[in-house]
């Protein structure tokens, strides 16, 4: 899970990060578990029984050993639940953000959209509004969420941030990126 945060300078047109902060699972202790080497992820497919070759194909290429998975996908059949997605959400995204809220030293009343992306899982409610109603953020933060779309989410995201950036009188956007629900 990444998250950062981009500001409107006083030049028109430009953009830039101004703080990025991002979740990594301790790679020790309970942590080392959520490992899976990729023949223990293609066996657990295969029992699954829900894919075809192609689709493992293209979820698995670019993936290693060293890959970790969130707790639902170390169950067969998969505990893929909107709950147990939710609690994922929360378990990546505070500590995450609260770190890049610590960086950046500008009250959260001053961010004017939250963009989240996510390849698979689109929650009710969204996760823009977990974010939002967690941080206490005011009322017309825009929000958008952008699921199902595979990795593309993630440029695609900065793409509709700069846009809202552009188009309306606000400081900061947080971009949240994240790969959940399997």
């Amino acid at each position: 899970m990444a998250a950062r945060i981009a500001e409107t300078p006083s030049r028109e047109r430009t953009r830039h990060a101004r703080a990025y902060s991002r979740h990594l699972y301790p790679r020790h202790g309970r942590s080392i578990r959520r490992r899976i080497p990729v023949a223990g992820l293609l066996e657990h497919f295969k029992l699954i029984g829900c894919f075809d070759d192609d689709s493992v194909g293209f979820m698995t290429s670019g993936m290693g050993n060293e890959t970790y998975f969130p707790p639902l996908l170390h169950h067969i059949p998969p505990a893929a639940t909107h709950v147990e997605a939710i609690r994922e959400a929360h378990m990546l995204f505070f500590p995450a953000l609260d770190d890049l809220f610590a960086k950046i030293g500008v009250p959260l009343s001053s961010v004017g959209v939250v963009v989240v992306n996510c390849s698979g899982f689109c929650a009710t409610p969204s996760l823009s509004a977990i974010i939002t109603n967690h941080y206490g953020m005011p009322g017309d933060v825009k929000t958008c969420n952008l699921s199902g779309m595979g990795c593309a989410a993630g440029a695609i995201g900065v793409n509709v941030a700069a846009n809202l950036l552009r188009t309306h009188a606000m400081s900061y956007v947080v971009i949240v990126r994240s790969i959940l629900g399997g």
